[in-house]
């Protein structure tokens, strides 16, 4: 029974393990925090939606493989209505031109309708989800990386890999040896291209690979949220709404039920921003969304009342994520899957079910072109 190391314990991590769990490999998750979806896997609770363009580009039929995978994964592993909920989404066109053109084929209607859920036509011009959830992401990862075969190795940073005789050698900043194993999946988000960085002369890696690997930037994320009132707002919709951020109201949480407005968006290159400024521009994003709403609300975002939650998402430059091998053998040894920005729920158990179809000889889960899209050495 072969080894593999996967580094990461966040969406992309968990689901590359447990893939590789379940087609007989011995996994070990390492990640430098003491717990899994310490990272921006840790958030609250996000939305499961398809991505709609009136092209229905690669980005739209990648998503709906993706929501389809993870649907069936939410469906197996987490308490319904607790950890998640086939709520279905509204997306608010804020706008621009539809993206839900009349030409649309029954099999894209399907998936997103023009219109309102029955009783909510009050909400302006959108599409209607049908398949849509809210998911909470770190339910998601612990239970992933409970399966049987799959170890999780916390406190445990990554500094430097050596392969030698078909084994790769991982140590930590100290030099000393945390794991070995005959394959790696690099799945630590931009923490992935930096150690690649460290290692772009290593034998074991393309030649190429440093000018193959599309971009990528840390962007920061700041979500607002408090808890329901014992008489919530009368404008909170009983189901996710996105567009300009999204709101997700009614959630299950340890203090009885809360909501969720965001999320912000700036690159880790910048001065970060003080939280009361994010919080603003959450709730100008919610005025755009759900105006009533909005001025309900007014207060709590001014006075400083709503509660905080930040995380850093890695974002490539074509804004899909990067999955595949990086090293140039018969049987490559070394692998990465990263890069999935605010999509994680979205793409995460597609890019595993590929990684894991490609290291086995297996056929894959979505057509070659598609997948193709994907591939991490595609610049």
């Amino acid at each position: 029974m072969q080894r593999c190391a996967v580094i990461g314990a966040g969406l992309a991590g968990a689901s590359v393990a447990d893939a590789l769990a379940r087609r007989g490999w011995l996994v070990t998750v390492l990640d430098q925090a003491s717990a899994a979806a310490m990272g921006a896997s840790g958030l609250p609770v996000g939305l499961l939606a398809p991505h709609v363009s009136a092209d229905d580009c690669a980005l739209s039929r990648l998503s709906r493989a993706g929501v389809r995978l993870m649907l069936q994964q939410v469906a197996q592993h987490l308490q319904i209505n607790q950890d998640w909920a086939p709520s279905g989404v509204f997306e608010r066109q804020i706008g621009g031109t539809p993206k839900c053109p009349s030409t649309w084929s029954h099999h894209k209607q399907a998936w997103s309708t023009q219109g309102h859920p029955q009783g909510h036509e009050n909400l302006g011009a959108g599409l209607w989800h049908g398949v849509g959830a809210w998911v909470k992401p770190a339910a998601l990862v612990r239970a992933w990386l409970s399966q049987p075969a799959i170890t999780f190795q916390g406190n445990t940073q990554v500094d430097g890999m050596n392969c030698v005789n078909g084994l790769w050698q991982l140590v930590n900043p100290h030099g000393e040896l945390v794991c070995e194993a005959e394959r790696v999946v690099l799945a630590n988000a931009c923490g992935a291209f930096e150690l690649l960085e460290k290692m772009k002369h290593s034998a074991h890696i393309n030649k190429g690979l440093e000018p193959c690997l599309p971009s990528k930037m840390g962007m920061r994320g700041l979500l607002s949220w408090q808890w329901h009132s014992a008489e919530p707002a009368h404008h909170f919709p009983p189901f996710p709404v996105n567009g300009s951020g999204s709101m997700i109201s009614f959630i299950p949480v340890e203090q009885g039920q809360a909501w969720f407005m965001g999320s912000t968006y700036q690159p880790d290159t910048q001065p970060e921003r003080h939280d009361m400024d994010n919080h603003q521009q959450n709730w100008l994003h919610l005025s755009q969304l759900l105006e009533p709403l909005s001025r309900e609300l007014a207060e709590s975002f001014k006075t400083g009342a709503v509660l905080t939650w930040k995380g850093t998402r890695c974002i490539t430059r074509d804004r899909l994520p990067v999955v595949g091998a990086l090293d140039s053998t018969e049987q490559p040894s070394l692998w990465i899957c990263a890069g999935m920005g605010s999509r994680g729920l979205s793409f995460s158990v597609l890019c595993a079910e590929l990684l894991a179809a490609q290291m086995g000889g297996e056929p894959w889960p979505v057509e070659a072109r598609l997948a193709r899209s994907l591939q991490a050495l595609r610049s």
